[in-house]
Order: C-alpha cells, then sequence, then structure tokens
C-alpha cells in the first residue's frame, strides 16, 4: 500500500473547508469555461463528401504561421490540452473555408494572419472569445481544398453541418439550418 505524502495530505485535509469568496472564485473559473458541446451521432454518419481530407495542424499562435500553406482550403479551430499523458481529447468550435472564390491571394496563410490581426483590434463575437479564453490551447487544423475540382463552400458547409461547431452560426446546410437557430 502507497502511504500518501504529508504535502498532499496537507493539501486534501485544508481542502475540506475553504473561504467562500475563494471558494466562488473556483466556481467562477469552471463556469467561464463551461461550453454548449452538441454531439449529434445522426449527422455525423449522414456526412458524404466526394473529397477525402487530409488535415494537418499547427498551434495558434504567430509563430505557427510559417508552417500554414499559402493555398486555398478548409480550417477549424479546436481546443485541446497540451499533455501527451492525456488521452486524445479535443473540442471543435469552429470551421472556415477559404478560397471558395479561385482567389489566389485567398489562402490558408493569409486566412490565418487575419485572425491573429483580428485578435489584436477587434474580435468576432464567438470565434474571438474562444480563441481568447483558450489562448495557448487552439490549434488551427488545416486542408488543401482546389477550388477548381471541389465546390469548397459546400465542403465547408457539409462539414459544419455534420460537426455542429458552437461558434458556426450560419453556413450550414438548408436541412441543419432551422434547426441550428433553434440553439442560437
Amino acid at each position: 500500500m502507497t502511504k500518501t505524502p504529508k504535502k498532499v495530505q496537507a493539501t486534501v485535509k485544508s481542502s475540506k473547508r475553504i473561504p467562500a469568496d475563494i471558494f466562488a472564485q473556483q466556481v467562477d473559473d469552471v463556469k467561464i469555461h463551461t461550453e454548449t458541446v452538441i454531439l449529434h451521432p445522426k449527422s455525423w454518419n449522414a456526412y458524404k463528401s466526394a473529397v477525402t481530407l487530409s488535415w494537418k495542424h499547427v498551434d495558434f499562435d504567430a509563430k505557427s504561421r510559417a508552417q500554414v500553406p499559402k493555398v486555398p482550403g478548409l480550417y477549424a479551430f479546436a481546443v485541446q490540452p497540451p499533455h501527451a499523458d492525456f488521452p486524445p481529447s479535443s473540442w471543435l468550435f469552429y470551421v472556415g473555408e477559404v478560397g471558395s472564390t479561385a482567389s489566389s491571394s485567398r489562402t490558408l496563410w493569409v486566412r490565418y494572419k487575419e485572425y491573429l490581426d483580428e485578435l489584436k483590434v477587434n474580435i468576432r463575437r464567438k470565434v474571438g472569445t474562444y480563441l481568447y479564453r483558450y489562448d495557448g490551447y487552439v490549434r488551427f487544423y488545416y486542408c488543401h481544398v482546389d477550388p477548381n475540382q471541389h465546390d469548397i463552400k459546400q465542403l465547408e458547409s457539409e462539414l459544419i453541418s455534420s460537426l455542429w461547431p458552437d461558434a458556426n452560426i450560419a453556413d450550414f446546410n438548408a436541412t441543419t439550418r432551422p434547426v441550428r437557430k433553434a440553439f442560437s
């Protein structure tokens, strides 16, 4: 039988009673990090795509931008705990697209920079809130999609309608959109 170290014993004993103001702060901190997650297997199973998407990711910060390619495609933001000891776990909160107009100036690399710049000046209601709240824990997932071969906007809509990311308000397909609005 292993003995509990004295330091841990002291923490356990002292944690049975804590001042009300400290307890309230702890509860408030947890409440700030309580998110609504919609897990809808029926939507997952309905997902059918004409293209196989090959996702890569970087930590969402200024130094990672150099790794993001200068191509059109799909992207997503997810919060992910940083520890290798944790089992795989993340919360996808936004899916987007860039380059659906086949404009060579609209790339994942450019869009990534726009998000970084937005955080300094003006934030989008939900996406920006999550990027700030989980700073240091956000991953930027991306995959190249050629707009000359695939309808990127349609692929984005299919993903959003299947995954129900909380920060996506629009871009759901026609079937899912009215139901999604019930949760806005």
